[in-house]
């Protein structure tokens, strides 16, 4: 509640939001990168779905990482800010990752950071890459 725009949900989203935000996720998928995972309530939905390793989960509050760290041990979890994901990802996978997933908070983002994530996904990315996001 103290820093607004750096996260943006009051509470962890639910197991309906959930969901739905990995339902279009295919469960053979090789690898997807989740944007914003605050506590990891889509992270959870993920590996279930994948039933993969093969989730790059990134939270820029180190908080929340050492939260996820403990949850999803297994996991590959970066401290970082999602517009510095492309130097943590191995060039075997550049331009071949088809599906994101975020909770980053767009809507309470300076436009400039946004349109840097924006625009390192759709670098890092195939070109028909689909994102799922969601957003209060």
């Amino acid at each position: 509640m103290a820093s607004p725009s750096s996260i943006g949900a009051v509470a962890p989203s639910g197991e309906a939001l959930s969901q739905a935000m990995v339902e279009s996720v295919p469960g053979s998928v090789v690898f997807v990168p989740e944007l914003g995972a605050g506590t990891g309530p889509f992270t959870a939905k993920l590996i279930e779905k994948t039933k993969s390793k093969n989730l790059c989960i990134v939270e820029n509050d180190a908080i929340f990482a050492n939260h996820l760290k403990k949850r999803f041990p297994e996991q590959n979890i970066l401290c970082v800010d999602a517009g510095e994901l492309e130097e943590h990802l191995p060039s075997s996978l550049r331009g071949k990752i088809n599906i994101a997933v975020s909770g980053l908070p767009f809507q309470s983002l300076p436009t400039d950071v946004a349109n840097r994530v924006l625009s390192l996904l759709k670098k890092v990315c195939a070109p028909d890459f689909r994102l799922i996001q969601f957003t209060f």
